[in-house]
């Protein structure tokens, strides 16, 4: 209600007291001169209702025609009211709707994990590996992605056929896809964690797999986090390494709604030169993106290619070549 409403109105009032002093008088001249006199007739009454009406209409505004219309404004105003009350009372349920989901959601994972959500929220997080798991993470990758290798090792003991000589090889390479990558995004090599897992947490409470794995980089920035798995230098069977994969994004989706953190697994794949017999073919190349198109669509998965040249690659193995000597 604005402040020109409520201000009195002197003037209306002069004028009403005016009226009053000239009803009462013709009062008083009807009572003292009328015929008969000193009689209280119908007309004084009358006026005497009037009088009354005017005195009391300053103070009860429900009988003054002055406030009527303010009196209707409120009503409208109360109905206004009324209609946003209900639109919050309507807000409110759905809110009540959600939490109760939130809720039963909470209730499940604690059914599943033995823990609740916030517990899980403050236990998960990435730690380095420990010697002993990188080496059984070594010799799970070996026993997966390596067994042409070691056949050509039997057959021909060049060391460039050896498992010692790939083994170096893939740090070498790894080293070269890591400066590529941090250079490419500006990101400070220090930032950079090298062979990192998750917290015991996530291994304990998976309700799917109880397994270490392994991630060959990490990085946190103020907006996301980044799990860096480097693709295999060799050609073995696409669909092995996929389920590695998979397990990898898996951990990562789970990690991402507990944590409710924007993560991403960034995969490095290398193309190596078409002379080169340490590639991973094309084709094999196409179908892994293919399998995972889903998980590149919602920026589970980003994938990186690197693609190194004779010249590259051969200063690559000779390096490799150097660490073994």
């Amino acid at each position: 209600m604005s402040n020109d409403t409520t201000k009195e109105n002197w003037y209306t009032r002069i004028c009403v007291i005016v009226f009053l002093l000239f009803l009462g008088a013709l009062v008083c001249c009807s009572f003292r001169y009328g015929t008969p006199q000193y009689q209280i007739t119908t007309s004084i009454l009358l006026a005497l209702s009037l009088m009354a009406v005017a005195i009391l209409a300053d103070s009860f505004s429900s009988i003054s025609f002055g406030t009527i219309f303010h009196l209707r404004k409120e009503v409208t105003r109360a109905e206004t009211e009324r209609k946003e009350a209900k639109e919050e009372a309507r807000e409110l349920r759905s809110s009540l709707v959600n939490l109760a989901t939130s809720v039963h959601q909470s209730q499940v994972t604690t059914n599943i994990s033995g823990m609740d959500v916030a517990t899980l929220r403050r236990v998960l997080g990435v730690v380095e590996a420990s010697p002993e798991e990188k080496k059984k993470a070594e010799e799970e990758v070996r026993e997966v992605g390596d067994h042409e290798e070691e056949d050509q090792a039997t057959a021909a003991p060049d060391v460039e056929e050896t498992w010692k000589f790939h083994r170096a090889l893939r740090a070498v390479i790894e080293e070269d896809l890591f400066r590529r990558f941090l250079e490419k995004y500006k990101v400070p090599p220090l930032e950079l964690r090298r062979e990192v897992r998750f917290d015991a947490g996530i291994e304990n409470v998976d309700p799917i797999m109880n397994r270490t794995l392994i991630y060959d980089g990490y990085v946190r920035t103020d907006q996301k986090e980044y799990f860096i798995q480097v693709s295999p230098i060799s050609s073995g069977p696409s669909s092995m390494f996929a389920d590695r994969l998979y397990v990898a994004l898996a951990r990562v989706l789970f990690y991402r709604q507990v944590k409710k953190v924007d993560a991403e697994l960034v995969y490095l794949d290398v193309a190596f030169p078409e002379d080169s017999d340490e590639r991973f073919s094309r084709r094999s190349r196409n179908r892994l993106m293919e399998w995972f198109q889903p998980a590149v669509a919602s920026s589970l998965l980003r994938v990186e290619l690197c693609s190194l040249t004779s010249e590259e690659f051969n200063a690559l193995k000779d390096e490799a070549k150097k660490k073994l000597s």
